[in-house]
């Protein structure tokens, strides 16, 4: 992109270097995931929403993040097991989705 005589370019990172970005991001933000688990739904997370960049790698975070706030609100609510006298989990409601 040119703007003002200058020549912006917005590359995107190579496989490693994105996955690099994402776990730096993950440690920074307190995110403790198995390390394979991780990537391989940042990948997902990329082919879904537009690609490697620095840019998707944060907003995967984000998305963890609120993952992670969700399940810890649900959890408060409704017992360390999410029954509830439900019969249900959390972990099957989450993945009904």
């Amino acid at each position: 992109v040119a703007r003002f005589g200058v020549t912006i370019y917005y590359g995107a990172p190579e496989k490693q270097e994105y996955d690099d970005i994402v776990i730096n991001l993950a440690k920074k933000n307190g995110i403790e995931m198995d390390t394979d688990e991780l990537l391989l739904e940042a990948g997902r997370w990329e082919l879904n929403h537009g690609g490697r960049s620095g840019r998707c790698a944060q907003q995967f975070i984000i998305y963890l993040l609120g993952q992670k706030a969700l399940k810890k609100q649900y959890s408060s609510a409704y017992g360390s097991n999410g029954d509830r006298g439900t019969g249900r989990d959390y972990e099957s409601v989450r993945d009904c989705s």
